[in-house]
């Protein structure tokens, strides 16, 4: 649907990407690479998308549209890597965050170059009224992180709260670009302020509709999905069922160790399947779809019926209709078999050419055969990398369809913090595998830290490790 309302603004849009890489540029190697890092993928473009349709309502598309829109999106962005170093989040947008990829002193000052460019694209517009409303929205953006923050330390579960949460950090930005579009495109007092109110609508619709998709295994929107609950942060699913079962003590004292990351992984679903069975999803379906048919009543009347029909068409104003028939997590399609990775990190590629007391004579590859040949009613696949970063991208990927993982990090990578993060964050039950009598000979090496955070450990039987967990995870309920 989105696609098709961009193609009547594709030459716009077109003009847009351009400017908005072109800006994001420096000479700094490490920042260059950043910057070419989170502009490989630009998103959906759901808010310039919104600033030149309301731009289009109000009769033109200039320059100082599009440098509106790239400023927004700027201080968008921008906001984005600093919430990645608060949330300590590894994905953003189906990739690798920027704190994740260098690190947090690195990612906060990549987010200060950008609002530094989301200035000056708001500058070139010569609106002042444009750029005072981005000095307010910037204020927003961070009010309602703070807010959020503020809610860990809380044992209320308010929906209230909730709303304004997501007002400040999510409907406050749809709705200055109503503002920025619809005000430079020329349109009169009366549009400007429809346009706002649909805009701080769809927003809200925005924001929950991502809150509902986190509970959903089945839909690939670019976040690890439960990633919410990973962070501490109870949306209107949980505490639409948290208020609803008042008598439920024990999920009320679940609900605040998830808040104070204490919570295991089988917590967090146990969380989850409380929720979809009090009724959480489907009341925030409900609410989104009323407040989606709230913004529609805001476009009667528009000088465009195109444009309004744009509008209405927007994913956030029709996605709870959309999605009905996909089966939310604990209710996915039965599968024919289960599905296991099995992970090896730096060196192991080498298997069955070093230590053959310990590997024998056979490649991992033959190993492997073997093994799927034992359980053919398995989906056995395999990965390997020296690169921790494509270990715990691997992890992100399958993390939360797959029924189980064998890792065997390798020297060194099983030491490292941001792997015992990644398994931490996936649901996915993680068996840690060490197999060679290095361990013997190396004794540092069996302070493994990933360990804490894996199902379990298998150490000492050669590679018939490997075939120890699956044979756990194959005989375990995910």
């Amino acid at each position: 649907m989105l696609e098709e309302i961009q193609q009547s603004i594709a030459a716009e849009l077109e003009r847009y990407k351009a400017l908005f890489r072109d800006a994001l540029h420096s000479d700094n190697e490490l920042l260059s690479a950043a910057l070419s890092h989170l502009t490989r993928k630009l998103g959906k473009m759901m808010r310039p998308t919104l600033v030149i349709l309301c731009a289009r309502e109000g009769g033109r598309v200039t320059d100082e549209v599009l440098h509106a829109a790239a400023g927004l999106e700027m201080l968008h962005t921008a906001s984005l890597v600093h919430d990645d170093v608060v949330d300590e989040s590894m994905m953003r947008r189906g990739q690798r965050s920027v704190n994740a990829l260098f690190d947090n002193k690195a990612a906060v000052l990549v987010g200060d170059f950008i609002t530094s460019m989301a200035l000056s694209q708001v500058a070139l517009t010569r609106h002042l009224d444009i750029v005072d409303r981005m000095a307010h929205l910037g204020q927003m953006l961070a009010d309602g992180e703070l807010l959020q923050l503020n809610i860990t330390h809380s044992s209320a579960f308010s929906e209230q709260a909730y709303y304004d949460v997501i007002a400040r950090k999510t409907a406050v930005l749809f709705e200055t670009c109503a503002f920025a579009g619809a005000t430079l495109g020329g349109a009169d007092a009366d549009t400007v302020q429809r346009l706002q109110r649909f805009a701080h609508l769809v927003g809200l619709c925005f924001q929950m509709r991502d809150d509902i998709f986190d509970f959903d295994e089945n839909l690939n929107v670019g976040k690890p999905k439960g990633n919410d609950l990973q962070e501490g942060k109870l949306t209107l699913p949980v505490i639409y069922a948290l208020n609803t079962q008042p008598s439920e003590d024990h999920y009320r004292h679940l609900a605040l160790r998830v808040r104070a990351l204490e919570a295991s992984r089988l917590e967090i679903q146990e969380l989850v399947d409380f929720t979809i069975q009090s009724g959480g999803i489907a009341y925030a379906e409900g609410e989104m779809q009323r407040l989606a048919e709230e913004a529609r009543t805001f476009l009667r009347d528009l000088r465009d019926p195109a444009i309004a029909h744009a509008l209405d068409c927007s994913p956030s104003t029709t996605s709870s209709r959309e999605r009905r028939s996909q089966p939310p997590i604990g209710k996915s399609q039965p599968r024919n078999m289960k599905t296991i990775l099995i992970l090896n990190g730096p060196n192991l590629n080498l298997l069955g050419r070093r230590e053959p007391d310990v590997y024998g004579a056979r490649s991992f590859d033959d190993y492997l055969q073997e093994l799927r040949a034992q359980y053919p009613d398995v989906q056995i696949d395999y990965f390997q990398s020296n690169h921790e970063g494509a270990l715990i991208d691997k992890l992100h990927e399958v993390g939360f369809s797959a029924e189980g993982i064998v890792l065997n990090a390798g020297a060194y990578t099983h030491t490292s913090v941001a792997l015992h993060d990644a398994i931490r964050a996936i649901t996915a039950p993680v068996i840690e595998v060490h197999i060679s009598n290095v361990h013997q000979r190396e004794p540092f090496r069996h302070q493994s830290f990933i360990s804490a955070a894996c199902r379990g450990v298998i150490c000492g039987f050669g590679l018939d490790s490997y075939r120890l967990a699956v044979e756990a995870l194959v005989n375990s309920e995910k």
